[in-house]
């Protein structure tokens, strides 16, 4: 058994996609426990996305299905046999 020349190559999807890229300095928007206020950079904007684009479903008047009122006929002959 002899060995090969070439290199061994190790690389892998995992190690090309999940690099290590390094931390990047987070920006600090003002400490929360300084008692300092820093406005916001953007105005705040109170609308959600569902309330601004959604509309409701415009619904057709419905036809009463309840029979008239009518009173019964209480003159005339009755037969209650």
């Amino acid at each position: 058994l002899r060995s090969l020349p070439a290199k061994f190559d190790d690389s892998t999807a995992h190690k090309f996609f999940f690099r290590d890229w390094g931390v990047q300095p987070r920006i600090r928007q003002g400490d929360p426990h300084d008692g300092v206020y820093i406005r916001p950079l953007a105005k705040f904007e109170s609308q959600t996305t569902t309330h601004s684009t959604f509309l409701p479903p415009r619904v057709k008047k419905v036809k009463n299905c309840k029979p008239e009122q009518k009173p019964i006929q209480a003159q005339g002959e009755q037969n209650f046999s």
